[in-house]
């Protein structure tokens, strides 16, 4: 946020907890390296704490691939386009459909990343 850096918390607040909520608070942070506070922060400004954990190397290659394949689609419509001042429609449609995959891909990657924690 805009001059955050000026900005001090001078607001405290006191929670009792049972020691069973106590633990899984502190479990959290620690998953998450965060303080306690900064991860109570996170809950009440964004509802949740969304860190990614550590991706499969296997996952990581899946997403490369598919992100240099439409870098290379781009390249080669960019390429038509500045050569012959214009784009065709199937260079158009085959972006999209790269585009729609790679985003179908990343949906299914986000969603077990979140459904794993």
């Amino acid at each position: 946020m805009m001059g955050e850096n000026h900005r001090r918390r001078t607001k405290c607040i006191r929670v009792k907890v049972f020691e069973e909520e106590l633990r899984i608070l502190e479990d959290q942070c620690e998953r998450f390296s965060m303080s306690k506070s900064e991860f109570l922060r996170n809950c009440i400004l964004f509802g949740g704490v969304y860190r990614p954990e550590r991706l499969e190397k296997d996952e990581i290659k899946k997403l490369i691939y598919e992100l240099n394949r439409i870098g290379n689609n781009i390249n080669q419509i960019a390429y038509n386009a500045n050569s012959k001042k214009s784009t065709d429609r199937e260079d158009m449609l085959a972006l999209t459909h790269e585009f729609n995959e790679f985003r179908a891909l990343y949906k299914e990657f986000a969603y077990e990343t979140k459904s794993s924690k």
